[in-house]
C-alpha cells in the first residue's frame, strides 16, 4: 500500500470523520431529517459483528449521496462511501473506505508544545519541484512550484496552517488547511523542540505498520554542511519513502520528500522535494 496523500480535517468537538462521541450518535438516531436519514443495522467487518447506526444523506449542487457507519458503542467509523456526479454528468465518482484495524502508537512528541515561533499570521514560504520517471523513459524535466504556508490558528499543542501550491506556470492549487501538532509522528511544520533534543540516530519510531507495510526511524542526528543542527526522520514501504529534515533549535521544518510509485502499470515513480526558502 501507498500513502497517496496528506490530508487534514477538523469539525465540531466530538465529531470527526472517523469518530463520533457515543452520545451524539444517540442523538441523531433520535434526529432524522430530510437531508440525514439514520437507521440502526447490524455491520460486519473484518470478521467481528457491530451493533451500528447507518446515516445517509443526498446532497445538490454538485448531486453527492454519502453513506457513513458507525459502532454505537464506541463511535468509530466502520464504513463509508461517496458517489459523486461530475461536471460533464456522464461521469460519476466512487469512493468507498472500510475500517481494518486499529492500533496504538507511543509518539515521541507526547507531553510537548507548540514552538514560540508559531503563532497566528506566521508566514513560511518552501520552494520545490516534482518530477517523475519510468524505467524506461527516465526521468521527465522537474515542474518548479512554491509552497506559501500561513498559520491560521495555534493552540497549546497543535497549529492550523493555509498552504496553496504555486507553479512557475502561474497556475496554482486551490489552498488547503494542514494539521501540525504532537499527534502525528511527522509530517507537521513542526515538531516540539525539547522532544527532538532527545531522539538518537537509529531510533526506531514505528518499528512496522502491517497494513500499509511501512516503517519509520531517526535517519540522521547532527548538523548540516553549513552547521545547522537538525533531526532527520525517515518512513518508507515497498512502494514509497518520505523524509523530513527539523531544526533541532527550533523544530521548524527544513525540507521533506516524498517519493512514490504512481503507476504499476509502467513503474511510473513521483518525487516531490520542499525545502525553506527565508523566514
Amino acid at each position: 500500500m501507498i500513502p497517496w496523500d496528506d490530508s487534514s480535517s477538523s469539525g465540531f468537538a466530538g465529531i470527526g470523520e472517523f469518530w463520533i462521541n457515543p452520545a451524539a450518535l444517540r442523538d441523531a438516531a433520535k434526529r432524522s431529517s430530510s437531508g440525514l436519514s439514520a437507521e440502526p443495522v447490524h455491520f460486519e467487518v473484518g470478521g467481528k459483528a457491530y451493533s451500528a447506526l447507518r446515516l445517509d444523506s443526498t446532497q445538490a449542487n454538485p448531486t453527492r449521496y454519502l453513506t457513513w457507519v458507525f459502532d454505537t458503542s464506541t463511535g468509530l467509523l466502520l464504513y463509508q462511501a461517496q458517489w459523486m456526479a461530475l461536471a460533464d454528468r456522464g461521469l460519476a465518482h466512487l469512493s468507498v473506505a472500510e475500517f481494518v484495524s486499529m492500533r496504538n502508537m507511543t509518539l515521541p512528541w507526547d507531553g510537548g508544545v507548540t514552538p514560540p515561533w508559531v503563532k497566528q499570521g506566521t508566514r513560511l514560504t518552501y520552494q520545490g519541484s516534482i518530477q517523475t520517471w519510468t524505467p524506461a523513459g527516465g526521468r521527465n524535466i522537474p515542474i518548479p512550484a512554491v509552497l506559501e504556508v500561513e498559520m491560521t490558528s495555534v493552540g497549546r499543542n497543535w497549529s492550523a496552517a493555509r498552504v496553496k501550491r504555486v507553479f512557475s506556470s502561474d497556475g496554482e492549487d486551490q489552498a488547503i488547511t494542514v494539521y501540525s501538532g504532537t499527534g502525528l509522528l511527522a509530517g507537521g511544520f513542526w515538531v516540539p523542540r525539547a522532544n527532538l533534543a532527545r531522539l538518537r540516530s537509529g531510533e526506531r519510531l514505528d518499528r512496522y505498520d502491517p497494513i500499509v507495510g511501512s516503517s519509520s526511524e531517526v535517519g540522521f542526528v547532527g548538523a548540516t554542511p553549513e552547521g545547522v543542527p537538525v533531526v532527520a526522520i525517515f518512513e518508507w514501504g515497498a512502494k514509497y519513502k518520505r523524509a523530513w529534515i527539523y531544526r533541532s533549535t527550533d523544530g521548524m521544518l527544513l525540507y521533506w520528500m516524498d517519493e512514490k510509485l504512481v503507476d504499476p502499470s509502467t513503474g511510473m515513480v513521483q518525487q516531490a522535494e520542499w525545502q525553506l526558502s527565508g523566514e
